[in-house]
Parts: structure tokens; sequence; C-alpha cells
């Protein structure tokens, strides 16, 4: 009897929740929280469009060895990928882990 339903599968896009308490409007409220479906590979980033500063998209090596191009980066995750991507200016502090991150 039990059934998975995997969201990619289906052509659904994702799924709303919402408190217990929240009655049903037919409007839009914030009371709502739609959570999209999203598909995800481990990819190595080969290059980028845009500047190393403002990147606008991704040049990806996927692990059969295609080079792809990612969807158009959000500013948010743009501001997040460009600090690796940008070598830091002369003379700017940068922060390095204690210990190696990587065996």
């Amino acid at each position: 009897m039990g059934h998975t339903l995997c969201p990619s599968n289906h052509g659904i896009e994702g799924i709303v929740a919402k408190r217990t308490t929240s009655p049903y409007r037919a409007s839009r409220t914030g009371t709502w929280l739609k959570i999209r479906h999203a598909d995800t590979i481990e990819a190595t980033v080969a290059g980028f469009t845009g500047t190393a500063h403002q990147p606008q998209a991704l040049a990806v090596r996927l692990p059969d060895g295609r080079v792809a191009l990612s969807q158009r980066l959000t500013a948010v995750l743009a501001a997040s990928v460009a600090p690796r991507l940008a070598p830091p200016s002369p003379g700017t502090r940068t922060r390095r882990p204690a210990t190696p991150t990587h065996p």
C-alpha cells in the first residue's frame, strides 16, 4: 500500500505547507509556504558568465564530463558565490580555517 510520490516524476513543482491553525483563504497570504522541488547533482565549477564579482551563471562540469551552463543566478546566490570566484583584492585580509577541510 505504501506509495511514495516523487514530484519530479509526476510534474509536481513542489508542496505547500501551512500551520494546522491557518484557515484556507482564496487569496494569497503569508501564512502558507510554497516549497519548490529541485533536482540536485554534484558538479565542479569550470567557469562563469558575467564578472567574478557579479557572476550571472556558472559553467559546471558534470560527473560524466559534459560542461553545462546553470540557470541565471539570483542576486543572493551570486553574492554567495562571488567570493569563491574572485581573488581577494590586494591588502585584503582573508580568513582561513584552522584545520584543512579536505583530507
